[in-house]
């Protein structure tokens, strides 16, 4: 299963296994600097680095989707893209497509020899390519080895049903615990009707409410049987490379278990398979580990952590915290993402939804905070590269299938002149937003109604289920917006529910029982201005965005589009000035 969490959501695309959780050396001009937290002196840091201009990956002048990056030593970017095929793709620092090589299975994971070659893994396989884009050798990966394609797919199978059947089990226990409670009050409600009090009654609601949920959710998503769609995406998964790394003779590959990860071990020859670390976790499917010296230096995303194991899989050390006041700490649901190691044996980090880069030393101290990419809010891979000899800094931007640069202060600013003009245009056009703003197509706002077997499907807290675009409907249900040109604010005020909306109001936006819900304010940040239509990131209360919109402005009319990672369909939404030029602040 796939999941991603908004609080008290959760998105699945895939009704299988994953709901088993519903069971009860730094650079000289690094500058420390001192702040004041908590009226107490802490350490903080400048950051190094600021984000210019992407490189977006395209074949033929098209987009795709970018798996993951590696940088070479001498600072080329190698990619693995599907673009209507599957490539690996080598840029030079200047960003120029050097090389294309086309692959039969996605490049999920990249690793780079010291003699040049590149380490590629995806789809089941592993792959040796040369800088010349030859594909020296493949082989199954490590986990897999000895088994026809039809062995491992009916391994996969065999074990799907028996994590089915254990599910099933746990989910029949619990009902038959609910059902006794359920069957003693309500005896004592025929027996004993005045002593039968309204705590008893609501709680006997609850049950029963608790109850229906937990059949329901046996019965749809806990079947033995299988369709082609699960299948595929059962089989996409347990043959998902997510990482891979090389250190002197030693390959070491990143593998799906069905409930975590496991690494293992070959030799150059890809041969002589041993797993030396099982049980790994990682957070909405993402998991990374980086190899130097003879030591595995692990991304324990969902322990706020980087562990450090030697070759054989013997834990060493490790270090991190979940963040508080600690610049040190790692923030959102779940960090650090992905880890490298620069030549000097410094640890570098990167964090999903925050973006922020950080330089430690072996020791796990914090050296330096290099920057933060503006990357967007949710749980991904942010694939991380260093290219020392320029001192440039590199962030997979997952969502727009992009990687973010980070360059030195002085040099960013020189590279950016132009992007820079842009946005400066578009704060000059933002400001003409300037005012309050009323709904006008406010008819169709309810989205198709979710079915029990359909690809992003939500789940409600009562058990009920609603489609993407529902939620998303719902999200975005705004009758008003107010901007604040002088604070660079806006303030977005929910439409009044329906009998339609209520109720996924209720269950995900904190709307209560009857769906009403409070305005939300962001930060406006714009970013450039095409055809007349203004781009701009909206960032909520902790800096992260929130919504990407664009904006066109015509006359008194408004056509707003939000954006986000989890938007199906784009659909504008037209607004009506009602006041010009107010200085209300947007969340006062």
């Amino acid at each position: 299963m796939r999941c991603k969490w908004y609080g008290r959501l959760v998105v699945l695309t895939f009704a299988a296994v994953g709901l088993m959780g519903f069971v009860p050396g730094t650079h000289a001009k690094d500058e420390l600097t001192t702040a004041v937290v908590d009226d107490q002196t802490k350490p903080a840091f400048d950051a190094t680095h600021t984000e210019v201009k992407p490189l977006v990956p395209k074949h033929d002048g098209k987009t795709g989707q970018l798996h993951t990056f590696k940088l070479t030593p001498d600072g080329h970017i190698v990619a693995g893209v599907t673009i209507e095929q599957n490539y690996l793709q080598v840029y030079s620092p200047d960003h120029q497509l050097v090389r294309e090589v086309p692959l039969e299975f996605p490049a999920t994971a990249i690793s780079i020899e010291p003699n040049g070659t590149y380490l590629i893994g995806g789809g089941g396989q592993i792959a040796r390519v040369s800088p010349a884009g030859e594909i020296v050798k493949t082989s199954p990966a490590p986990h897999l080895v000895g088994q026809s394609a039809e062995d491992a797919k009916q391994k996969m199978i065999d074990e799907y049903k028996k994590q089915m059947e254990e599910t099933r089990v746990i989910y029949k226990q619990q009902i038959e615990r609910i059902q006794e409670q359920v069957d003693r009050l309500v005896k004592k409600q025929e027996e004993k009707v005045d002593a039968f009090s309204k705590r008893d009654q609501s709680r006997l609601d609850s049950l029963k409410e608790q109850l229906s949920q937990y059949e329901m959710i046996v019965e749809q998503q806990f079947s033995a049987e299988i369709n082609e769609e699960s299948l595929k995406y059962m089989l996409e998964s347990q043959t998902r490379i997510p990482a891979l790394a090389t250190s002197g003779d030693d390959v070491f590959v990143a593998v799906s278990t069905g409930r975590g990860y496991a690494i293992w071990r070959v030799d150059t020859n890809f041969e002589n398979a041993t797993k030396v670390i099982e049980d790994l976790s990682g957070c909405c499917g993402q998991f990374d580990f980086y190899a130097a010296a003879g030591q595995l230096f692990l991304a324990e995303n969902t322990k706020f952590q980087v562990s450090i194991y030697d070759r054989d899989g013997k834990h060493l050390s490790g270090f991190g915290e979940r963040a508080g006041t600690s610049e040190a700490g790692f923030g959102s649901c779940c960090n650090p993402m992905n880890v490298i190691c620069t030549s000097s044996g410094d640890i570098l980090t990167a964090e999903s939804s925050i973006g922020k880069i950080k330089r430690f030393n072996q020791a796990g101290e914090l050296v330096s905070v290099v920057g933060k990419a503006r990357i967007g809010g949710g749980c991904k891979h942010v694939a991380l590269g260093f290219d020392e000899s320029r001192n440039r800094y590199y962030v997979q931007y997952q969502d727009k299938n992009s990687i973010c640069v980070l360059m030195p202060h002085a040099e960013a600013e020189v590279a950016m002149a132009e992007a820079n003009k842009a946005r400066q245009v578009a704060v000059i056009e933002t400001a003409k937003l300037a005012g309050r703003w009323e709904r006008a197509n406010v008819e169709d706002k309810k989205a198709p109604k979710a079915e029990a077997e359909q690809r992003g499907v939500i789940i409600g807290n009562s058990g009920e289920q609603f489609s993407m675009e529902e939620y998303m409907a719902a999200r975005i249900d705004f009758q008003f917006l107010t901007f604040d040109a002088t604070k660079k604010k806006l303030q977005c005020e929910y439409a009044a529910p329906t009998e339609g909306n209520k109720g996924i109001a209720a269950q995900f936006f904190g709307g209560g029982e009857t769906g009403e819900r409070s305005p939300v304010a962001y930060t406006t940040v714009p970013q450039g201005l095409t055809d007349g239509q203004i781009q701009m990131d909206l960032e909520d209360e902790y800096g992260l965005i929130a919504f990407e919109v664009l904006a066109k402005l015509e006359g008194d009319s408004l056509t707003v589009t939000f954006v986000d990672t989890y938007s199906p369909n784009l659909k504008p939404m037209k607004f009506k000035r009602v006041v010009s030029n107010t200085s209300t602040s947007a969340g006062e």
